[in-house]
């Protein structure tokens, strides 16, 4: 069957026969919480939420932004007035010339 996923041994019953394993709960990483294969998460992942919620409590449990912090080829802001200004130039010969670029360059 296509997406189960096999338990360690000891803990096959755990997923819904209501056989649970003795030393749920005993354990200070997760505190009582099912292990990460019940609720399907990838290890990494749950290695991740894990830390942040160590390192950062309740607060580390919110989604962060995935923008990057830097874009190392982005369009210097020197330049940037210039590409805007040239898109409206009437044709594309008067693009090359003006802007000091190759007409291969200013392409729209």
């Amino acid at each position: 069957m296509a997406g189960t996923r096999t338990h360690p041994p000891g803990l096959a019953g755990f997923g819904g026969s209501g056989a649970e394993p003795q030393r749920r709960g005993r354990n200070p990483r997760t505190q009582g919480a099912p292990p990460p294969w019940v609720v399907d998460l990838a290890r990494n992942t749950s290695r991740k939420w894990l830390r942040r919620y160590q390192q950062e409590g309740k607060p580390g449990w919110q989604e962060r932004s995935r923008a990057p912090h830097r874009i190392p080829h982005k369009t210097p802001l020197e330049i940037e007035p210039l590409v805007l200004q040239s898109r409206d130039w009437p044709c594309r010969k008067s693009r090359g010339p003006r802007s000091g670029c190759s007409r291969s360059t200013s392409k729209t």
